[in-house]
């Protein structure tokens, strides 16, 4: 799965191709008697032209409401990543296999080191270097951080199969589901009805030293990209830019950049605003700013962040992603974020919006009070 432009409905051009132009010589009214023309243009600068012949522009719902995929094999192949060295996970994995094998026949891939704590049943490693290919879905038993290591595992310009989490950990936030009903759940992915999805957008994270012989470390993040003063006394100072312009510069222990689906996370925690993972949006969230006015902002996915620390700040930065592979920023370096074209698709057994609120209620206790008791009746 992966975030492609919509068709055209005239042509697409670069957007220097028609900077170049004349507005009236290839897009006038008198040719395709439309008194407007709309040009729209995505971060990668792929422009779409649409004439508009009554003149009124309307503005389409670019996020769809409901996203279904179908599992088209009849024989299925599925990963199946559990939370790292826990007893609850293994003996669930152990019956989930069972079932899987006996019921439907499934081809089962594991990752290599769970192999041998599973010797008698018939499981494969997983191919590392392309974790994705022929597979159909996958199942993933554990926490959230179970399924944050699912992430860290499909890196690089890769797709990731749909994915359904059984929450055997702690919070439980991104895997919803109790595994008690597991076979109910495995039976409606094997049917042969469409699967609806979330499709959870990542950030495509480049750490560039400016180091000569220093290669650039790129990482996708389902939650965050943070960067921070490490372990310095000293505020981290930072030149923020947004499409290669300056928009500020950022004097705090830090900035946050997250998803819609980390806004219930790191970025929370520091004041960031929650949105739901439909949402396809970056949040910026200052961590302690030294500031009154710095507030967390909300941007449009379609642009592209650099965050650099100058060659005069008082100290290096770090950086992390998703909690992992912390690497110190040098000055001069700099960390660019977009959003990714490959986003992780979790499987949804109720309408996405209807589940996320479910899980801010229940698993946050969002806007958890007791009702307010009603007047006493007056006899007059």
């Amino acid at each position: 799965l992966a975030r492609e432009n919509k068709p055209m409905k005239r042509r697409a051009e670069s957007a220097e191709d028609l900077s170049a132009k004349k507005p009236r010589e290839d897009f006038s009214a008198s040719k395709n008697d439309s008194p407007l023309v709309l040009i729209q243009c995505d971060q990668d600068q792929v422009c779409s032209v649409e004439d508009i012949p009554d003149g009124n522009i309307k503005v389409p719902i670019a996020t769809p409401a409901r996203t279904h995929v179908k599992l088209t094999r009849d024989t299925k192949t599925v990963i199946i990543i559990k939370k790292w060295e826990d007893k609850g996970a293994t003996n669930a994995m152990t019956d989930l296999c069972q079932h899987l094998k006996e019921e439907y026949g499934t081809r089962i891939l594991v990752e290599p080191h769970v192999v041998k704590e599973l010797p008698s049943y018939d499981i494969e490693p997983m191919d590392l270097k392309h974790p994705g290919r022929d597979v159909d879905f996958v199942i993933v038993l554990g926490g959230d951080g179970t399924l944050l290591h699912l992430n860290s595992l499909f890196q690089g310009a890769s797709s990731i199969p749909p994915v359904i989490g059984f929450a055997l950990g702690s919070l439980g936030f991104l895997v919803p589901y109790e595994f008690e009903g597991y076979k109910e759940h495995i039976k409606t992915i094997m049917s042969e009805d469409p699967l609806e999805v979330s499709l959870r957008l990542r950030l495509i994270g480049e750490l560039k030293t400016n180091k000569e012989g220093d290669p650039a470390i790129t990482y996708q993040a389902l939650n965050e990209i943070l960067i921070d003063r490490g372990t310095s006394p000293y505020l981290t100072k930072l030149e923020f830019y947004v499409d290669d312009q300056l928009a500020t510069h950022i004097q705090a222990d830090g900035v946050i950049i997250s998803t819609a689906t980390g806004s219930t996370a790191y970025s929370l925690s520091a004041g960031g605003p929650v949105l739901p993972p439909s949402v396809p949006a970056i949040l910026v969230t200052p961590i302690c700013p030294h500031t009154l006015s710095f507030r967390p902002l909300v941007l449009p996915d379609f642009v592209r962040l650099r965050i650099r620390v100058p060659d005069d700040a008082r100290s290096t930065a770090f950086v992390s992603f998703d909690g992992r592979n912390l690497t110190e920023i040098p000055r001069g370096g700099e960390v660019s974020v977009r959003i990714s074209p490959w986003p992780v698709p979790t499987v949804c057994l109720l309408p996405p919006i209807v589940e996320w609120f479910r899980s801010i209620k229940h698993r946050l206790n969002w806007n958890v009070r007791e009702l307010q008791k009603p007047m006493p009746l007056n006899d007059k």
